[in-house]
């Protein structure tokens, strides 16, 4: 069976700092924070950045009562966790739907 051209789709946004990532025509620099504050930085295709916005896509893998696990676009460089998967407050969440 095909897809359903009806079937509406929710995307989700990390509210970020932005800047010049290594390579400008490629990538952005972003740093976000976890719910319980650790920094987390990382380099993050272009694509994936609204940087006038100050906003980077991410995908929800739970919503919990006072906190969304996301995971990111890319591998963090430093911060608490190695991981591509973070827990963030909701207030730090953009989301809509086409």
């Amino acid at each position: 069976m095909g897809k359903n051209l009806n079937q509406k789709k929710d995307y989700y946004w990390l509210k970020c700092e932005v800047s010049e990532g290594m390579f400008a025509d490629r990538e952005y620099a972003v740093e976000t924070q976890t719910i319980r504050g650790n920094p987390v930085s990382m380099f993050v295709p272009i694509e994936y950045v609204r940087k006038d916005d100050s906003l980077v896509s991410v995908e929800v893998l739970e919503k919990r009562v006072n906190s969304i696990l996301i995971l990111l676009p890319s591998e963090p460089l430093q911060g608490y966790s190695p991981s591509k998967i973070i827990e963030v407050s909701p207030k730090e969440i953009v989301s809509y739907t086409i």
